[in-house]
């Protein structure tokens, strides 16, 4: 159970919510990031063996496999003003995800990378 509702979300799009057990106490706080057929979890690498297990355990439809799929992903900050910039240039993408926990992705020569909009400066 989290705090938000993830049914309203649209691929590209994302929320920040919490993670809360049978009596609606918090156990984390989570990014939630639709994408077209499946929803990543961004949280703490401490938390996650508890997190995963918790969903598992609560696990009712047949159709949902959860996955920790932590190796396949690394991660870089760019903050700033001239953040969208230097991403339009080093990147070559002209739309650049625009509201907070936007994302998309987009080819690389390693592969296909997810860019999400997560301002930790207000810019």
């Amino acid at each position: 159970m989290v705090s938000n509702d993830v049914e309203k979300l649209i691929p590209g799009q994302g929320i920040i919510a919490a993670v809360l057990d049978i009596q609606g106490k918090i156990l984390a706080d989570i990014r939630i990031l639709c994408a077209e057929s499946y929803l990543l979890l961004d949280l703490w690498e401490s938390l996650k063996d508890k997190i995963v297990n918790h969903f598992k355990r609560f696990l009712i439809a047949d159709e949902v496999e959860i996955s920790d799929i932590t190796d396949r992903y690394r991660f870089i900050s760019v903050q700033g003003r001239n953040s969208r910039d230097l991403l339009e240039g080093l990147l070559g993408i002209a739309k650049l995800p625009s509201t907070e926990l936007s994302h998309t992705e987009y080819q690389t020569s390693d592969g296909m990378t997810r860019l999400i909009r997560a301002t930790h400066t207000g810019e």
